[in-house]
């Protein structure tokens, strides 16, 4: 039997603005890409309990309109491809492509959706949506941080 533990990390820097004077309060949050020079969408797996594989997906977009005087009008969303995982180890980024992994060929993107929005600091948002790996959506909150 295989037991894994997935953890992802999403660190989206650069993205929450400060505000401008002028904004008023009705105008939705102006939507930015994600940088991904500044960017990083990566993943542990813990295998057998204490075997730990770092991932990383070099491949990914999206957007992030962030309010910093109303946070909970922010939105977060991104795409991923699969096909560009990198562990380190090729034979390894093959498998994961496979269909008892990620199965790439009937599912080549994860995807993310923002549903709620809250400030931790003016430096860190919590980032509450949903996930979608293998067809299969399941609620996932993130922590981006501003910078």
């Amino acid at each position: 039997m295989k037991r894994h533990t997935l953890t992802l990390l999403i660190l989206f820097a650069g993205l929450c603005p400060l505000p401008s004077p002028d904004a008023t309060a009705q105008a939705p949050p102006a939507a930015g890409r994600i940088d991904r020079a500044h960017s990083r969408v990566a993943f542990t797996v813990t295998k057998w309990g204490f075997v730990d594989v770092e991932a990383r997906f070099l491949d990914f977009e999206g957007t992030v309109a962030h309010d910093p005087a109303r946070p909970a009008a922010s939105r977060v969303e991104w795409r991923v491809r699969v096909s560009s995982v990198e562990t380190g180890e090729p034979k390894r980024d093959e498998a994961l492509q496979m269909p008892e992994y990620f199965n790439a060929a009937h599912h080549p993107e994860l995807r993310f959706t923002s549903e709620r929005v809250r400030a931790l600091s003016p430096s860190e948002l919590e980032v509450e949506g949903t996930i979608t790996i293998r067809g299969k959506s399941r609620p996932l909150t993130i922590r981006i941080a501003c910078g």
